[in-house]
């Protein structure tokens, strides 16, 4: 990654955290019982690994996961730069 592509992603999660705290960003990512999967497979939103690839590695249907992205996407959580990319990842559950 190049140093502008870091800063960009920088400011992008500085003024998401300013406009969906964690806790909402939470409720967004997983409000179903599949709440682990859904946060690690959100987690895996790096921009890096296409969708297919992060639904395999959590073990999410990939329609189910497909249909999770559709949402986030609407709720502007996540942008798809062509890979699905989130504004911030969450922090690790206690």
């Amino acid at each position: 990654m190049s140093t502008s592509a870091a800063y960009l992603r920088a400011i992008m999660a500085l003024l998401a955290r300013q406009a969906v705290p964690v806790g909402e960003l939470e409720k967004l990512v997983a409000p179903t019982a599949k709440r682990q999967k859904l946060r690690a497979a959100y987690n895996l939103c790096d921009g890096e690994r296409q969708q297919s690839d992060i639904a395999k590695a959590v073990g999410l249907d990939p329609g189910n996961f497909s249909k999770a992205l559709k949402k986030w996407e609407s709720a502007g959580i996540i942008v798809r730069t062509p890979n699905p990319m989130h504004v911030y990842p969450l922090p690790e559950e206690k």
